[in-house]
C-alpha cells in the first residue's frame, strides 16, 4: 500500500460517517451535502479499487473537494457572521454567495437569506426581513440551525431598537423548549444561541433580573466559546451595566491579544459604559473617537453610533440624569456579580479548550519535525545510502538491540513522504494544544518523547527483526491518550456536558483508530521487500495511546482552578 492508498482510506471513511449525519439531519435540510459526500466516496472508491494506478489523482481529488465544503466553507462562515456582527451585511452578502458554490442545498440558501434578512432590518423594512424569517422557520430546519435564525432575527431587531420584539422571539423559542421538556422529548437542550441577543434587550430596558436569570441557562461556560467570542460579549453585558471596572479589563485583554474586534466598535462600547454610568462628557469624547477610526464602508455602525452620541448629547444639554430606582439598582449590582463570576468560569474553560497563549512545546517540535523532512527524503526518492540522517535515524529492532537505541528517538523524526508528514503534523497541533494547556510545556514534552519511546519498543517487539519504522505517529497518540486522561481528570473544572461531549469524540476517535489500523494491514498488507509499499504501525500507535493515558494520569497537570 502506497502513502497516497493509505490518504483514500480515510476519505471512505470520512464520507461515509459524512453521509449518516446528512440522514440523521433529514434530507430536506441535508440532500446536498449528501451528494458531496456521495462524490468524494466515489473519487475514493476509484482510486482503491477501479485505477489504483491513478491513486495519487483520486487523493488530491478526493480530499481538495472535501476540504472545500469542509473547511473551507467554515472559514467562509466564519468570515460572513463576522461581518453580520459589525454590520457589514453587503459583505456579508458576499461571502453568502461564494458559500452557496460550497454548500449545496437549502444549507447555501439559507446564509445568503439570513444575509439578506439583516440587511432588511438596516434598511428599515421589517416586513421582507420578517418574510425570510417565517420562510425558514416553516422549512422544519434542523434545530441548531433553527436556533441561528432566531437568533439572528433577534439581532437585526436588536439593530432597530426593538427590543420588546427580540424579547417576543426570546420567549417563543423558551416556551417551545420547555413544552418539549414537559412532553419527556429526549436530548431536549436549552436554546444557548438566542440567549445572548436576549440578554442584551433585557439589559437595554433594564430588566437585569431577568437577563440574568436567561444567562444562568445558557450554560455558556459549557459551550467551549473563546476568549475572543466571550469578551465580545461580556463587553456589551457590562456595558449597558455601567460596569466600568470590568469594561476596562476586557478592553485592557482585548488590546493585549489583539482581537478580532476592532478599535471603533470597543470604542462604541466604552462610550455605552459611560453614558450609562452618567459621564455624558466621556461618552461624547468616545463616541467621538469611535466614529474618526469607523471605516467609511461600515455606514450601519456610523449610523448607530452618531444615534448614541446625540443622545448622550441631549442628556448633557438637559441636565437630567434618571436615577435607577433602588430595587434596580440592587439587580444591575447583582448581575454585576454574575456576570463577573461567570466570566470567570468561562475564561477557566477557555484557557483549556481554547487558549490564545502560543503552545510553545507543540511550535517547536514541529518545526524541527518539519526541518528533519526535508533534511531526510523518503529513500525511493534518495537513497538510503546517501542520505545520512535517514541512514541512522529509522527505528529497526536489529539495529537498537546492537546498541543503537537513540533510534527510539530519532524515528519519530522522519516520515514516509508530505502525506504522512502533514498527517502527523496535523494530529500534533490539534492534540497537542490542549494537552499543553492542561500540563505545561515541559511535561507535554515528556509526554511526547515517552509515548515515542514506548510505542517504539512495542513495534519493535512486534514487527521482523529488521523492519524499518519511522513517523511521530506513536507520539502523537500519546498525546492523544494523555488528552483523554486530563479529561476524566478536569471533571471539577470542565462543565459537565462539555465534558460528556469530549469524552464520547475521543473515545470514539480511539475506537476508530484501533479499527482502521487493523483494517488496513489486514486488507493491504505490504510486501516485505519493497521499498516503495508502506504499512499502519498499528502496534506502535496502540502503545503510544495507552503510554500516553497512563503518564496523564501519573503526571501533574497545571492548576487551573478546581480540578482534582
Amino acid at each position: 500500500m502506497t502513502q497516497t492508498t493509505l490518504w483514500l482510506l480515510p476519505l471512505v471513511l470520512g464520507a461515509f460517517f459524512g453521509m449518516v449525519n446528512a440522514f440523521r439531519l433529514g434530507l430536506r435540510w441535508s440532500w446536498g451535502l449528501l451528494i458531496q459526500h456521495g462524490i468524494v466516496l466515489v473519487i475514493a472508491l476509484l482510486g482503491l479499487y477501479v485505477m489504483p494506478k491513478y491513486d495519487w489523482l483520486c487523493s488530491y481529488l478526493g480530499w481538495g473537494f472535501m476540504l472545500s465544503y469542509t473547511i473551507i466553507a467554515r472559514l467562509f462562515l466564519s468570515k460572513m457572521t463576522q461581518a453580520l456582527g459589525l454590520l457589514r451585511t453587503e459583505e456579508a452578502v458576499s461571502r453568502a454567495r461564494w458559500l452557496g458554490f460550497m454548500m449545496w442545498g437549502p444549507p447555501g440558501k439559507f446564509w445568503l437569506d439570513l444575509a439578506f434578512m439583516i440587511n432588511f432590518y438596516l434598511r428599515g423594512d421589517s416586513a421582507a426581513a420578517e418574510t425570510l424569517y417565517q420562510k425558514w422557520q416553516k422549512f422544519g430546519l434542523p434545530r441548531h440551525i433553527s436556533e441561528s435564525l432566531t437568533a439572528y432575527a433577534m439581532i437585526g431587531l436588536l439593530v432597530k431598537r426593538d427590543w420588546n420584539s427580540a424579547i417576543a422571539k426570546f420567549e417563543d423559542a423558551t416556551s417551545l423548549y420547555s413544552s418539549e421538556l414537559a412532553a419527556g422529548k429526549k436530548n431536549v437542550r436549552f436554546p444557548s444561541q438566542v440567549v445572548m441577543p436576549a440578554v442584551r434587550a433585557f439589559n437595554e430596558t433594564g430588566r437585569y433580573r431577568e437577563a440574568r436569570e436567561s444567562l444562568a441557562l445558557a450554560d455558556l461556560a459549557g459551550s467551549s466559546y473563546g476568549r475572543e467570542s466571550l469578551e465580545t460579549f461580556f463587553l456589551s453585558y457590562f456595558a449597558l451595566l455601567g460596569a466600568e471596572e470590568q469594561v476596562n479589563h476586557i478592553l485592557f485583554s482585548m488590546k493585549e491579544y489583539r482581537s478580532a474586534l476592532p478599535e471603533h466598535a470597543r470604542l462604541y462600547w466604552k462610550a455605552r459604559c459611560a453614558a450609562e454610568c452618567g459621564d455624558f462628557n466621556a461618552a461624547i469624547l468616545s463616541y467621538a473617537d469611535s466614529l474618526r477610526k469607523t471605516p467609511e464602508k461600515d455606514s450601519a455602525w456610523r449610523e448607530r453610533t452618531q444615534q448614541q452620541m446625540k443622545f448622550a448629547q441631549s442628556q448633557l444639554i438637559s441636565g437630567q440624569l434618571q436615577e435607577r430606582n433602588p430595587e434596580a439598582e440592587t439587580e444591575r449590582k447583582l448581575s454585576i456579580e454574575f456576570g463577573q463570576s461567570l466570566l470567570r468560569r468561562c475564561y477557566a474553560v477557555a484557557d483549556i479548550m481554547n487558549s490564545r497563549k502560543p503552545p510553545l512545546a507543540v511550535r517547536s517540535l514541529t518545526g524541527v519535525i518539519s526541518v528533519m523532512f526535508i533534511c531526510s527524503p523518503h529513500p525511493y526518492i534518495m537513497s538510503q545510502s546517501s542520505n545520512f540522517i535517514y541512514k541512522n535515524g529509522f527505528l529497526a529492532a536489529n539495529l537498537v538491540y546492537a546498541g543503537q537505541w537513540w533510534r527510539l528517538i530519532t524515528y519519530q523524526f522522519l516520515h514516509f513522504g508530505l502525506s504522512h508528514l502533514l498527517m502527523n503534523l496535523f494530529g500534533l497541533v490539534w492534540f497537542g494544544r490542549f494537552v499543553e494547556n492542561v500540563y505545561g510545556s515541559l511535561r507535554f514534552l515528556v509526554i511526547f518523547f515517552m509515548s515515542g519511546i514506548l510505542s517504539g519498543a512495542l513495534q519493535m517487539v512486534m514487527a521482523r527483526p529488521d523492519d524499518q519504522a519511522i513517523g511521530a505517529s506513536g507520539a502523537i497518540m500519546g498525546i492523544f491518550g494523555a488528552g483523554l486522561a486530563a479529561t476524566l481528570r478536569l471533571k471539577n473544572v470542565l462543565p459537565p456536558q462539555l465534558r460528556r461531549h469530549e469524552l464520547n469524540w475521543m473515545i470514539a476517535l480511539a475506537l476508530t483508530q484501533v479499527i482502521f489500523d487493523q483494517a488496513v494491514n489486514f486488507l493491504f498488507p505490504a510486501k516485505h521487500d519493497s521499498t516503495s509499499e508502506v504499512t499502519v504501525a498499528a502496534a506502535a500507535h496502540l502503545g503510544g495511546m495507552v503510554s500516553g493515558f497512563v503518564l496523564g494520569y501519573l503526571l501533574p497537570m497545571r492548576k487551573l482552578g478546581t480540578e482534582e
